[in-house]
């Protein structure tokens, strides 16, 4: 296909962005090496090369063949999976679309029956994008579906919080698309799906608009100064663990976030951690059961703050005002009331214009 397209002239005068070389064998090893064809390419193209390359191997999947059928159902279903889970920086992307037990990813090319694919991602004009593949004729349907997987995957050690966090939100968009009718098999579609499902991700409420990510940021820091003020005057408190501190930022950045309904955990996770700046405390927060914590405490702080649940703020405020004194048993009365003023302080400036 590749030289029928030179031949032809199909694709006449576009920019190449960006390729992406994904080779994998009959024990269905993947690697995905990745060419940066043009000097400014930015992070996002990475995001629109998942999205197309997604639309195509489900465009290629003829819905009159039932196995070709079968397949692009097991592949929505599988983008569906990796959704439910959130696809994080640290995600295992095989192992939640349930696929771990069959394929890996590997660093260097697999050498049993190798296929090349190769994906690339052409500049049409601002909006839109174009996609060409070349998929040797010897690859399997699976082959092709578990591609995207790999993809996704390997796309991860390329991608910062916020656009990964759009790649969240443009999957989701174009599955809705599908769920709601549209046909993958529809040459318009190939190029519209995807475009449609970026562009509403990155103008809808799914992010913060720099705006809101500045008030998030002035409310962190609003409250960061209220709280080591009140350790330092209070409890004689030099220093203060990091863990404290983060987790006073995380509540109150799940507070100040409820105005934008769509925003993933993970997003606020991370402009509470910004605020902080410290890298070791970066690397203990990928660990699994640490970042799940930390998703858990973003969901109860946003319920409680969409129903004024005043009450609950307080305590999950107070959690981490007491942190760094072992809890509330070792206080004296006045140095419990001055926890309590503060959170009550720190929950009013928070919740009086985030509701």
């Amino acid at each position: 296909m590749g030289f029928l397209k030179k031949l032809f002239g199909l694709e006449p005068n576009l920019i190449k962005l960006l390729s992406a070389r994904i080779v994998t064998d009959e024990d269905h090893r993947y690697s995905v090496s990745f060419s940066k064809h043009h000097p400014q390419l930015q992070l996002p193209e990475f995001v629109r090369l998942i999205l197309y390359y997604y639309a195509k191997i489900l465009f290629n999947c003829d819905p009159s063949d039932p196995e070709m059928s079968q397949s692009a159902f097991i592949l929505k279903n599988m983008i569906r999976s990796v959704l439910d889970n959130g696809i994080r920086k640290d995600s295992n992307i095989l192992q939640n679309a349930d696929i771990n037990d069959v394929a890996t990813m590997v660093f260097s090319a697999p050498v049993n029956k190798p296929r090349e694919i190769v994906a690339t991602l052409f500049f049409v004009d601002t909006t839109h994008r174009h996609i060409s593949t070349d998929i040797p004729r010897n690859a399997y349907a699976q082959h092709m579906v578990f591609s995207v997987m790999a993809l996704i995957q390997a796309s991860l050690n390329e991608l910062d919080y916020e656009c990964i966090d759009v790649l969240n939100c443009s999957l989701m968009n174009m599955n809705k698309a599908y769920d709601s009718g549209k046909s993958y098999s529809d040459m318009n579609n190939l190029a519209t799906i995807p475009t449609m499902a970026y562009l509403s991700a990155i103008e809808g409420p799914a992010l913060f608009p720099k705006k809101d990510g500045e008030f998030i940021r002035t409310k962190i820091r609003h409250a960061d100064q209220l709280a080591c003020k009140m350790w330092t005057h209070n409890f004689q408190l030099d220093e203060v663990e990091i863990q404290a501190r983060h987790g006073l930022a995380t509540v109150v950045a799940a507070i100040a976030s409820v105005e934008a309904p769509n925003i993933s955990s993970d997003a606020v996770i991370n402009i509470a951690t910004e605020h902080l700046n410290d890298m070791q405390f970066k690397e203990f927060l990928c660990k699994p059961e640490v970042h799940e914590g930390l998703q858990k405490l973003v969901r109860d702080t946003q319920t409680a703050a969409k129903s004024s649940d005043i009450s609950k703020l307080s305590e999950l405020l107070q959690t981490f005002l007491l942190l760094p004194v072992g809890g509330p048993s070792n206080l004296s009365l006045s140095e419990s009331r001055a926890v309590v003023e503060c959170s009550k302080i720190i929950c009013a400036d928070t919740i009086a214009t985030s509701l």
